[in-house]
């Protein structure tokens, strides 16, 4: 069953070294999208395109904290699965705040100018 309408859909998909945001750039390509993953700047693209034969899915390599990737088409759907663990427990790090929040920000001001619809996912880990 597909849950999108018969005209193929642009998706953005953030983090994609994940398990899970692979599993859903995977799933929404073959319910007929066009999926943008991104992956952070220092992961070796080609690694990641091992996982993916399919057609429909760009892999990107950004950084997302310091701008959106220019050269995308409006998106339909755009899903934040970015987001870095506090495992070396620093506690109140500005950096390691700043980190994640702008990224989300800049997915953010995207998806108000292409009027897309957005779900973050992300676990305690990374905002406590």
């Amino acid at each position: 069953m597909n849950i999108f309408n018969k005209n193929q859909k642009e998706c953005f998909v953030t983090g994609g070294q994940s398990f899970i945001a692979k599993s859903l750039a995977k799933t929404l390509a073959f319910q007929n999208c066009h999926v943008y993953l991104i992956c952070q700047q220092n992961i070796q693209k080609e690694k990641l395109n091992d996982d993916f034969s399919e057609k429909n899915i760009t892999l990107i390599s950004a950084d997302l904290n310091l701008s959106f990737p220019q050269k995308l088409p409006k998106f339909d759907y755009i899903f934040h699965l970015a987001g870095l663990e506090n495992s070396n427990g620093r506690e109140n790090n500005l950096e390691f705040l700043l980190l994640n929040s702008l990224g989300t920000k800049n997915v953010l001001e995207r998806v108000v100018e292409d009027k897309a619809k957005f779900l973050l996912v992300s676990s305690i880990d990374v905002y406590q």
